[in-house]
Order: structure tokens, then C-alpha cells, then sequence
């Protein structure tokens, strides 16, 4: 078993526990395929790599959660943590004591901005279908591009990460089939160098180009049934 294949079976086992078997049992069946990517990536790096840090009870992580929600708006997760509150042992009065107390918290405004990058890494997830390539490191970077050259003036990077994010994103790459192409140097630039949603720099032009002309040869090739090409060579 793999580091994320343990952390998703933690995040499931904790998030029945908090949640209630049914309710987890129903999202499931209702997963839809653009936001099955983003419950995995909840299951495993909130409930699985955050929720079973040592350090802090249930009730508590509970607490703070209730907390956070209030405070980013999410009114219908905010109601099934209130109710999950009978599984964790917050009671009416400590809810209604966290919201007083948590008001302007330096400790909940950083665990906001914590929740609020998991949630943009999570719709970042759902990006990587749509990539034409995802280059790598080949394990411990990865980065998402797109490319429509009627609509670009550059390639888009839609999608990056490193380690266990890395990994997610070639494992969401193969399950749609978006080829994935080894070029370490480039993609250590490529990571370092361009945010999410931006336009790859025209210093990085020439490399992404002879990846994306790989990545358009070997459809090519696919199609016609003939011998893929050699993968480039990226200096």
C-alpha cells in the first residue's frame, strides 16, 4: 500500500466515524465523475492527513471545523458538522462557544486560509482532466498544461504539485488518459516559476513546445495506429 492509499483509507475511516456511515455511503453513490477527484482529495489530505495528526482530540478538530465553516460561509457543510457534533462529543454549549470565541482568532484565521488552499488544490484536481500534458519530474513534481491556440496567446498551467500532490495529479492524468512526459529540468521551472491559471513565461516557450509537439505526434500516432515517437529531449 502506497503513503496515499493509507492516508485515504485513515481519511474514510475517520471521516464515517465523524460523519456518520450513511451520509459518507450516499456521497459516494452520488459522486459525479467532476467531483469524484475532489471528494478523494478531501477524504485523504483533510480527514486522512489532517484530522489524524496527533496532538488534538476529535471534539476539538470538530470544533475548530464548525468554526472555520462559519466563517468561510459554507452554510450546508457547516449543518452536517453540527450534526456530526453527537459523534465527536461537542456539545450545544461548546458550539455556541466557539463561534464567541473564535471571532477574529489569529489561530482560525490561519486554519481558514489553510481550508481555503485545500479547497483551491481541490478544484485545481478537477483541471486535470482537461490538460493536454502533465510533465513531471518524474515523482516529485508535477504540472499541468493546456493548450487552445485559438483562445491562448501561451500554454496554461491548470494544475501543479509536489510528493503526494504530484502523485495525485499523474494518477488522475492516467484514469483519463493525459499523457504524461518526463522532463525534470522544466518541470522544476515550470513549478518554481508560473502560478496556477497563468500563461507559461516566453523563456520556458521552446521546451513546453517540444512537449507539446511530442504530446500531438503520439495522438497522432495512436490514431493511425502507427509506431509512437521517441520522447523529446528536454534541455
Amino acid at each position: 500500500m502506497t503513503m496515499a492509499d493509507d492516508l485515504y483509507e485513515r481519511g474514510m475511516t475517520v471521516r464515517k466515524a465523524v460523519l456518520g456511515e450513511a451520509h459518507v455511503a450516499r456521497a459516494s453513490a452520488n459522486a459525479t465523475p467532476f467531483d469524484r477527484d475532489f471528494q478523494d482529495f478531501i477524504t485523504q489530505y483533510a480527514w486522512g492527513g489532517v484530522w489524524t495528526r496527533p496532538g488534538l482530540e476529535r471534539k476539538t478538530r470538530s470544533l475548530l471545523t464548525i468554526a472555520m465553516l462559519a466563517a468561510l460561509g459554507r452554510t450546508d457543510e457547516l449543518k452536517l458538522h453540527i450534526r456530526a457534533t453527537r459523534n465527536t462529543g461537542a456539545t450545544r454549549e461548546e458550539v455556541k462557544e466557539e463561534f464567541k470565541e473564535s471571532e477574529g482568532s489569529p489561530e482560525t484565521r490561519g486554519r481558514i486560509r489553510e481550508v481555503q488552499r485545500a479547497l483551491a488544490k481541490g478544484r485545481m484536481l478537477q483541471d486535470v482532466p482537461k490538460a493536454d500534458v502533465i510533465i513531471t519530474n518524474p515523482t516529485h513534481y508535477a504540472v499541468a498544461l493546456r493548450y487552445d491556440e485559438k483562445k491562448m496567446h501561451a500554454p496554461l498551467v491548470v494544475a501543479k504539485g509536489t510528493d503526494l500532490l504530484a502523485a495525485k495529479i499523474r494518477e488522475i492524468a492516467a484514469e483519463h488518459g493525459v499523457p504524461v512526459v518526463e522532463a525534470p529540468p522544466l518541470a522544476r521551472a515550470l513549478h518554481k516559476s508560473v502560478e496556477i491559471g497563468r500563461e507559461v513565461p516566453a523563456a520556458l516557450y521552446v521546451a513546453v513546445a517540444q512537449v507539446l509537439t511530442y504530446v500531438y505526434q503520439l495522438k497522432a500516432a495512436r490514431e493511425r495506429g502507427a509506431t509512437p515517437p521517441p520522447p523529446p529531449t528536454i534541455q
